[in-house]
């Protein structure tokens, strides 16, 4: 009976010990997770690469960007990450072609998009998927011949990888892909419709405001 005693002791003994430990390696797993949810505001930059084709021409175009983004997400119960992105973003994008000894200028100054994100998190990392709508508004111009500018509305999709380096900050990296709507370009009289795609790479630098 005394050994019984005994080893029942011990048992509950290291069951005192080892809860405190399960306890605070819950928190830390829950913690690490918790990370990602709330809002959140910050900046990215990096480059994009376009294409701009029509009937008769194509022409690559491509540049520096910066700008902003702001966003929220949540972890369900399952331990799925879901989120809501807006980002505008100002921008260089500069190309030339010449048909027919006439240069033809492509131009792309802003984009603006809003994004679903859905993705997995590993402690404070969080790896993700992104979709949704995007506008932008090209130019093409010919010198002595006029130019000709419009809105094309597109579709983004990409994926990428965020980490919080602090309680309250995360670094990131992402890769988008961009395909937007035909539109008619008029230069010297001449109407085309243009197809226009891109493909960005960026960094991008947030701050979570709760």
């Amino acid at each position: 009976m005394k050994s019984i005693a005994a080893i029942a002791a011990v048992t509950l003994g290291l069951h005192a010990c080892a809860t405190p430990f399960a306890h605070a390696d819950e928190k830390v797993k829950v913690g690490a997770a918790s990370a990602h949810q709330g809002v959140y505001v910050g900046a990215t930059g990096g480059y994009a690469t376009a294409a701009l084709s029509s009937a008769d021409t194509d022409l690559a175009a491509e540049g520096l960007f910066g700008g902003i983004v702001i966003g929220g997400g949540v972890i369900t119960p399952s331990g799925m990450y879901l989120g809501l992105e807006a980002d505008g973003v100002l921008r260089n994008i500069r190309g030339s072609t010449d048909e027919q000894g006439v240069q033809i200028k492509a131009t792309n100054d802003w984009l603006v998009s809003v994004r679903g994100r859905v993705g997995v998190t590993a402690g404070p990392a969080l790896l993700y998927a992104t979709a949704g709508p995007a506008i932008t508004q090209s130019k093409l111009a010919t010198e002595g011949l006029g130019s000709d500018s419009e809105y094309l509305l597109g579709l983004a999709g990409g994926a990428g990888a965020e980490l919080y380096v602090a309680p309250n900050v995360a670094l990131g990296v992402e890769v988008i892909h961009y395909r937007f709507e035909p539109e008619i370009l008029s230069v010297g009289g001449i109407p085309a419709e243009v197809d226009q795609s891109e493909t960005v790479g960026r960094a991008r630098l947030t701050f979570k405001l709760n």
